[in-house]
């Protein structure tokens, strides 16, 4: 694969990231009433559902900015792949029943899917990110 490819994949990925971000941090902020309430329906205490009702768009958008923002795209996508990490590490917790219970899927991007649909929407991008990672630093 040639230098122009990679970096044409490269951008794509970038561009579907800042995609994934925005619809994400417009979901949480849209009604941020249902986001508070769906994060009081988690498994952590009250005061951290209410930082993480704020936090999660916040660091959504620093994400996002470092991810267009040129020669800190590439800790755009190390960003990206941690959060990812995080969160998918959350839903294969939850859905073993670490928790004693299953946290409910809520406020999610995918309005009505499960666990197991954000878990793979979450494996294909990490997946994308992990290839474009792997490319980039070997060009």
């Amino acid at each position: 694969m040639n230098a122009k490819t990679r970096h044409i994949i490269y951008n794509g990925v970038i561009w579907l990231l800042v995609t994934l971000w925005v619809i994400t941090i417009c979901v949480k902020l849209y009604d941020i009433e249902k986001t508070r309430s769906e994060m009081r329906n988690q498994v952590f205490p009250i005061w951290v559902a209410e930082v993480l009702v704020w936090l999660i768009p916040a660091v959504c958008a620093g994400i996002t900015i470092l991810l267009l923002s040129g020669k800190r795209s590439l800790l755009g996508l190390k960003a990206s792949l941690l959060l990812l990490c995080l969160f998918s590490l959350y839903i294969i917790l939850g859905m073993n029943n670490a928790f004693g219970r299953i946290p409910c899927s809520c406020g999610s991007i995918l309005p009505h899917g499960n666990y197991s649909e954000q878990l793979l929407l979450n494996g294909v991008f990490i997946l994308l990110i992990t290839i474009t990672l792997y490319k980039k630093l070997n060009i």
